[in-house]
């Protein structure tokens, strides 16, 4: 069908061409860019972050700047609408893209873009036209790095130059964001309640807070406890990867003797790439249910997963359901857990801690995008 439609375009352009010879000459218009969503792009989508507010609700967020929703999570293809918000523009040849999302309720997601601002939804699943870009004021120079929504009244992003903004009405607009100095630049957040949250500095330290409304005045180190990645759930709990080992504690503001280590992971070889032919087993993201339910993954497309995360290695299960390098982690229950990677694929269990969960694996990306 395609060959068809190609060969009829074809000799109607050359008909057409030949119409003008004796007629006016062909007039052509400014240049329009193709949507960069697959199949139209060179560049390929990878998930950059997950959201899943309940068992029915998950909002992905990918390099294009697309969100990608679920009712469904574990569906397969036909499950998940792609939107893109915005024609991405270009930084370097590199389409702009989302970097990081979260979605405390259905009725609000709120994501971070590459070009230093916010986008958000109370509708997230119903297209373009409700989705808005806010621009934070000062968030120029060093760009948002990740968002943590405990509750639909108050969000956090924090940035890579040491600012926190906190917002009790986050779909309010920019002046309901309010900016305080943190202790270090930030790579990520994570916030169970509104009375627990977590962050890790560009140097992998760990800064809790019990009252992260406050802003950056009321955060302090947890010396001697380093992470790449942290999922806190309720006000108590917090687990952390840094590589090989997870980290966890049910007093996460208690110093390095109330987090307990567990080396789950395999190290990489020094100076491994995956166009070397060896595989990066780094972990690189982490998501609780709760305080007996949490599972990890890595860039070799593994999960770890543990009903006991604190009761050390014995107590993690490996599955290598066959994903590509997992990227985030979402788990809204226990009874499901939606892993994303950066080739597009959803991965997903409803037996997430069993010795041996079943893991599905399926595309996000339809063969025909849905824009708009």
């Amino acid at each position: 069908m395609c060959v068809r439609k190609l060969l009829l375009a074809t000799f109607g352009l050359v008909a057409l061409m030949c119409g003008a010879a004796h007629a006016s000459p062909l007039r052509w218009t400014r240049p329009s860019l193709i949507p960069h969503q697959p199949p139209y792009s060179s560049f390929t989508p990878s998930f950059t972050a997950l959201s899943c507010p309940s068992t029915t609700v998950c909002v992905g967020a990918d390099s294009l700047g697309d969100v990608v929703t679920s009712h469904d999570p574990s569906g397969g293809v036909t499950a998940w609408r792609t939107t893109r918000l915005a024609s991405p523009s270009l930084i370097d040849g590199v389409p702009d893209g989302l970097s990081a999302v979260s979605c405390p309720s259905a009725r609000l997601c709120v994501a971070l873009d590459y070009a230093y601002g916010l986008v958000i939804s109370t509708n997230p699943a119903g297209g373009a036209r409700t989705w808005r870009a806010m621009h934070l004021s000062g968030v120029d120079t060093d760009r948002l790095s990740s968002i943590a929504c405990p509750a639909v009244s108050l969000c956090l992003a924090v940035d890579w130059g040491g600012r926190m903004f906190v917002s009790t009405d986050p779909a309010g607009g920019s002046g309901t964001w309010i900016a305080s100095s943190f202790p270090a630049g930030m790579g990520s957040i994570s916030c169970g309640s509104t009375e627990l949250c977590a962050a890790i500095s560009n140097y992998g330290e760990v800064y809790t807070s019990s009252d992260p409304a406050a802003g950056g005045s009321s955060w302090s180190a947890q010396p001697g406890v380093h992470a790449t990645a942290v999922s806190c759930v309720g006000g108590s709990f917090c687990a952390a990867t840094n590589g090989e080992q997870v980290l966890s504690t049910d007093d996460p503001t208690g110093g390095p003797a109330a987090w307990n280590a567990a080396t789950i992971d395999q190290p990489s070889e020094l100076g491994c790439t995956k166009e070397a032919g060896c595989t990066t087993n780094a972990l690189t993201a982490i998501g609780c249910a709760s305080s007996t339910s949490c599972v990890a993954v890595d860039a070799a497309g593994n999960l770890f997963a543990a009903d006991d995360p604190s009761a050390g290695a014995a107590s993690w299960h490996e599955s290598s359901p066959g994903a590509g390098d997992l990227t985030a982690i979402a788990c809204p229950s226990t009874a499901l857990c939606v892993a994303v990677d950066s080739g597009g694929d959803a991965v997903s269990s409803v037996d997430p801690t069993a010795v041996a969960p079943t893991w599905q694996v399926s595309g996000c990306w339809p063969s025909i995008p849905v824009i708009g």
